[in-house]
């Protein structure tokens, strides 16, 4: 008879257990212990489980047998593994991570015969955690410090458990400058239920007073605490932390101060030490950094050869570094960056660049040497696309301007990542990257890695006022409306749009279908198909009931130029022919009796007529926006031409052009803070004298074009009604920043300015009546204001416009509600 322990301790977490395997035989009551030789080892190996039982000590309520049997990598008639059982005891400490179940886990074997064995799950389990009671925290709620761990879900503690749970709240309270807190805590078990008391002394809160330097003789103190992050606390301090103490924020402000006097001709400066003094009355810190700035040297010398590609002369000429510059650490970076974009630009992607400074200490000089060692040109073996789960490869590749057996330039890769980034189907922010496998010295596996988000919605919506991107909108009041879309359908780029809106003066219900690469090639194709009702009991005033129907559909095609072409390189030229019927309720007739009503009346008669309407639309446009939502660089422009025919005998016909363009830039990071500047000019005409219809007349004013005022405002009307303008031209000037990280919710602050003038077939009006007409001519008018910009949980524009040339009898502001979209 023989028993054979295997005793391994193991450390996880603080947390000490044994894994003990014990095969043993019980006979007359005496248990002999025999150390195992390398046989018996072998035969230990060949064990099979015969069943596994499992013993609990102090068993806990909240886990069940099944849970602890699910963490068993065992099933009966397997062959004994010491790595399963390693396996056993780590899943069963990951139960209710991270504090576990157990003090203890033990697993012990007991030998049936020379083949099986009987597999013991031992557990020596922790306490019931029955509740968690907080005292003396006043500053920080009980939430705030739930939130840490969700004390709801911790079901079982020992001393270990609780003592990470005070280091956690003291660190918070340290997080919010209360550097003297004080806690206590115990564990009170009765009947396997414990009780963690944790009793909090806040004391006072500690915050930075003061920063001071010692040894800045030409640097003043105002400037470096400009650059740093501990700052001094002052009234407005929680905007930007100012006051809060944090070691590690020192570490990072001597690297700041450090590398600011380095990049400022001060080659040899160093901060010392830094000295943090807490007052002992008043608890507040003071804090110290010692500098030693040492003298201002000049660049003497500066080489940077260019491997008989680019020449050192132009290369000096481009990069930072200068001959009588004072010596930079900036620059220096800066250098390095720009000749590695270089050299990458001529495909070499792996280029090494070694600065070397030597230094003249007598004369106060460097001498800087920019050794590049190029290395081989890399070509591209494979191009790999890694994260896409919806989008198909080909409808990305074909962004892409590099090719597998192509030479490997940044330029490229630059260029290809804003081109994928334009389509609007990944993450804003690092939506696309690319990484760079070397294989050997002259080839490289390319890989994209892309973050999608979602390109389709159902949404409902609900605002006020018109649409901010169609000028034809009369929607004043409420509305609601509901819109399904997807820009990237099937993962094929298609783009399918179905729109319902409603509001008191129109609704309309819309279907679009495009394909801006029909069969897999650069052919743009379009289906639209629309229904419009719009009642003008809002816009005209002098009528009481004025109700318009217009159906619509159109078929479009088009083609986009080549990337290499010489003029617009990837333009898109589209064709577009539909049919438009127009229909109306009744003959207008003008209520008021007022002098100049029969003229409005015969006015309004002419402009809405019934009709179809064969319409010839061509548009030429170009996009280089970085992104089709959230645009930080680039611009957009388009020319759109306009002939509506009148259909059969109709007296309807008229030329239409359009151009609108936008551009952004930004000033501050890439997203942190952008300015986006766009601007539209329109121009419409009869065709041999015929009509042009009321709706295809520019009403400038509302969201659609300048903020601020009511739709028609801007431009000519008759006692108090707009009839449009036959030209327009309106601009918008934002500056753009995000609220959310996300970019779900922007703010905007925002320049309106426009003007519609010269309505048509003011001939017509008696010349007693012309003097009624206002604002025929052209008169600038503008506003400013502020705006919210919502993506979630629906797409909603806010936009309050201020006049900055209010008229007698006008409102100061208007509020608009849109649903969202950039210009």
């Amino acid at each position: 008879m023989s028993l054979h322990i295997l005793n391994k301790k193991l450390n996880v977490k603080n947390i000490t257990f044994s894994i003990i395997f014990s095969l043993f035989f019980i006979a007359g009551g005496v248990l002999k212990v025999h150390a195992s030789d390398k046989k018996e080892s072998e035969k230990t190996d060949k064990l099979k489980v015969n069943k596994i039982i499992i013993v609990r000590k102090c068993k806990n309520s909240y886990l069940s047998d099944q849970s602890i049997r699910n963490c068993i990598p065992y099933k009966t008639g397997e062959d004994f593994n010491p790595n399963k059982t390693s396996r056993l005891i780590r899943n069963l400490y990951d139960i209710g991570k991270p504090f576990s179940y157990f003090n203890q886990v033990q697993v012990m074997g007991k030998v049936l015969d020379k083949n099986l064995t009987d597999l013991y799950v031992i557990t020596h389990e922790k306490s019931e955690l029955d509740d968690v009671i907080i005292t003396g925290n006043k500053k920080i709620k009980k939430k705030e410090i739930d939130d840490l761990f969700k004390f709801s879900d911790i079901h079982a503690i020992n001393e270990i458990d609780l003592k990470k749970i005070v280091q956690k709240i003291r660190k918070l309270y340290r997080d919010n400058d209360f550097h003297l807190v004080e806690i206590s805590s115990e564990l009170k078990t009765e009947n396997n239920k414990t009780i963690a008391y944790i009793c909090i002394n806040e004391n006072k809160k500690s915050l930075v007073k003061r920063v001071f330097f010692k040894g800045n003789n030409n640097i003043n103190d105002k400037r470096l605490r400009e650059i740093i992050f501990t700052r001094e606390d002052w009234i407005l301090g929680f905007l930007n932390k100012a006051g809060t103490y944090r070691q590690e924020n020192l570490d990072q402000d001597k690297h700041i101060l450090e590398n600011y006097y380095k990049s400022n001709g001060y080659f040899m400066a160093k901060i010392v030490d830094t000295e943090v003094k807490m007052d002992p009355v008043s608890k507040q810190y003071a804090i110290t950094f010692f500098i030693q700035e040492g003298d201002l040297y000049t660049i003497k010398e500066v080489k940077a050869e260019g491997n008989d590609i680019v020449p050192q002369e132009l290369i000096l000429k481009v990069i930072p570094v200068k001959c009588g510059n004072l010596y930079s650490a900036k620059d220096i970076r800066d250098s390095i960056e720009f000749l590695r974009t270089l050299w990458g630009q001529y495909g070499y992607v792996f280029a090494d660049i070694e600065p070397v400074i030597v230094p003249d200490e007598k004369n106060k000089t460097v001498s800087v040497t920019f050794n590049s060692e190029v290395g081989d040109k890399v070509y591209i073996n494979r191009i790999n696309i890694l994260g896409n789960k919806k989008t198909k490869d080909h409808v990305i590749r074909r962004k892409l301007i590099l090719e597998e057996g192509d030479l490997l330039t940044t330029t490229a890769m630059d260029i290809s990542k804003d081109r994928i980034e334009s389509l609007s189907y990944f993450n804003p922010q690092n939506g696309a990257n690319w990484k760079i496998n070397r294989i050997d010295d002259k080839t490289a596996d390319l890989d994209l890695i892309v973050n999608e988000i979602k390109t389709g919605r159902i949404i409902a919506n609900m605002g006020i006022g018109g649409s901010p991107k169609n000028l034809q909108s009369i929607t004043r009041s409420f509305k609601i409306g509901a819109s399904a879309y997807d820009t990237n359908l099937f993962g094929e780029g298609l783009r399918l749009r179905l729109d319902g809106e409603w509001s008191k003066e129109e609704w309309t219900i819309a279907f679009n279908l495009t394909d801006p690469w029909f069969l897999n090639r650069p052919i743009y194709t379009e289906l639209e198909f629309f229904v419009t009702k719009s009642d003008y009991v809002n816009e005209l005033k002098n009528v009481n009931d004025l109700k318009e129907r217009i159906i619509g559909a159109f078929v479009g095609s088009g083609f986009t130029t080549s990337r290499y072409s010489w003029l617009f390189k990837e333009a898109s030229v589209m064709f577009k022919l539909g049919i438009e019927d127009l229909e109306h309720n009744r003959n207008i007739t003008v209520t008021d009796n007022a002098p100049g009503s029969n003229a409005l009346q015969a006015i309004l008669r002419r402009r809405f007529q019934d009709g179809t309407i064969i319409s010839l639309i061509n548009k030429v446009a170009q996009d280089t926006r970085n992104h089709g939502l959230h645009p930080s660089h680039g611009y957009q422009w388009s020319v759109t031409p306009k002939m509506g025919l009148a259909g059969g005998n109709g007296c309807l016909s008229y030329m239409k052009i359009e151009a609108d363009a936008s551009c952004y830039m930004p000033l501050i990071g890439e997203n942190t803070l952008v300015f986006g500047l766009h601007g539209f000019f329109g121009m419409v005409g009869s065709i041999d004298d015929k009509i042009i219809p009321y709706r295809e007349l520019f009403h400038i004013g509302g969201p659609a074009s300048v903020r601020g005022f009511l739709w028609g405002q801007i431009g000519p009307s008759f006692l108090g009604d707009s009839i449009g303008a036959k030209k327009a031209f309106f601009i918008n000037a934002e500056l753009i920043f995000p609220i959310t990280k996300s970019f779900s919710v922007k703010g905007a602050v925002f320049y309106d300015g426009g003007a519609g003038w010269d309505s048509p077939d003011l001939d017509r009006i008696p010349i007693n009546d012309r003097g009624l007409i206002v604002n025929n001519h052209f008169e600038y008018r503008h506003a400013i204001g502020f705006g919210i910009r919502m993506l979630s949980p629906t797409p909603m524009k806010i936009d309050w416009g201020f006049k900055l040339d209010k008229k007698k009898g006008e409102k100061v502001s208007e509020l608009h509600l849109s649903m969202y979209k950039d210009f």
